[in-house]
């Protein structure tokens, strides 16, 4: 996620709203770094599967479908995936 993704997302996002971009990616690094080797695995297709664009989410209540375009751990270790 870039920096004006996520100054974006601290706005609608209470636990962000004193965090700054270099925390946050601090954060997510610390996260990634307490994974095991198979959920490392698993990430690691998952960021193929982010950067190649094959890769929907779709939000049942709109019926619609967005493309996933990035992923954040939130502010408990919860794997989101994101649409920017």
């Amino acid at each position: 996620m870039k920096e004006n993704d996520f100054n974006s997302m601290k706005s609608f996002h209470h636990p962000y709203s004193d965090m700054s971009y270099q925390d946050f990616m601090s954060w997510n690094i610390h996260c990634v770094n307490l994974l095991s080797d198979e959920e490392s695995t698993w990430l690691d297709g998952l960021c193929k599967l982010l950067k190649s664009t094959r890769l929907d989410i779709h939000e049942l209540n709109t019926c619609s479908k967005v493309e996933a375009q990035c992923f954040y751990f939130d502010d408990n270790k919860k794997l989101v995936i994101a649409n920017l």
